[in-house]
């Protein structure tokens, strides 16, 4: 959507430009032939109670101070819109980047060429008996402590974002599948030597994909999501 808000905005601004010099290019053609600073003299000096004389150039003044005026109200806009869609990529429990930042993400993928691009998907239970025994707060205070545990085993190029209300997506760029493995591990033994008896309670469930070529960019998303279907089934399967 701010994609397309973009665009519209930056067609009107093409079509308000070319009517502007349009508008300009008449007027100085017609100014030439009417002679109007000679018609603006002779009427300042025919009506000098008037003060057309001094009106003129006070007008003139008023002009520069409008741009002045317009340039300035246009960057205060520019900031706020800046601001706005900067929200509108956050998710406002956790302070993550929302599931819009991972899309386009992935629609930039193919200009950005990162491949091997790996994407690891993130199921969190046990937030709903947390919920219901100790209330909401503590169990969303346990999930921002949990993400923070998983935030601290990421590099500074991966980033964590919500996907779901408890599933949440690792965009990790140039890593290939053996990479993606390490990482899982690196998290479930993170996820083991937690000691707050709250976090314990918390189950997660992982799974994978890793995107090589354009050709698997639009379909990521849904592979991941049947991977993660598939280990739900082994681990129900082993338990």
């Amino acid at each position: 959507m701010p994609d397309k808000i973009k665009d519209h905005i930056k067609k009107r601004t093409i079509k308000d430009l070319y009517v502007i010099c349009s508008v300009v290019i008449s007027s100085f053609i017609i100014f030439c032939f009417i002679d109007t600073f000679e018609l603006l003299y002779k009427a300042s000096r025919k009506f000098e109670q008037l003060e057309l004389d001094e009106i003129i150039p006070t007008l003139i003044v008023s002009s520069f101070c409008f741009i002045a005026f317009s340039y300035r109200r246009w960057k205060e806009a520019k900031y706020l819109s800046l601001y706005c869609e900067e929200l509108s990529l956050i998710d406002p429990l956790t302070h993550l980047p929302n599931r819009r930042v991972i899309e386009k993400l992935l629609t930039d993928l193919p200009q950005s060429a990162q491949y091997p691009v790996s994407l690891i998907l993130i199921d969190i239970q046990g937030l709903q008996s947390i919920k219901e025994r100790l209330g909401l707060s503590l169990a969303e205070h346990s999930l921002i402590q949990y993400l923070n545990h998983v935030t601290d085993q990421l590099t500074a190029s991966q980033l964590i974002a919500q996907w779901h209300s408890e599933q949440f997506i690792i965009y990790c760029p140039d890593t290939n599948i053996n990479l993606a493995k390490q990482l899982i591990n690196e998290l479930e033994t993170a996820h083991q030597h937690i000691t707050n008896s709250i976090l314990s309670e918390i189950e997660v469930t992982y799974a994978y994909e890793s995107i090589f070529s354009d050709e698997q960019v639009s379909e990521a998303l849904a592979v991941l999501e049947d991977n993660l279907h598939k280990s739900h089934l082994f681990n129900k399967i082993n338990n």
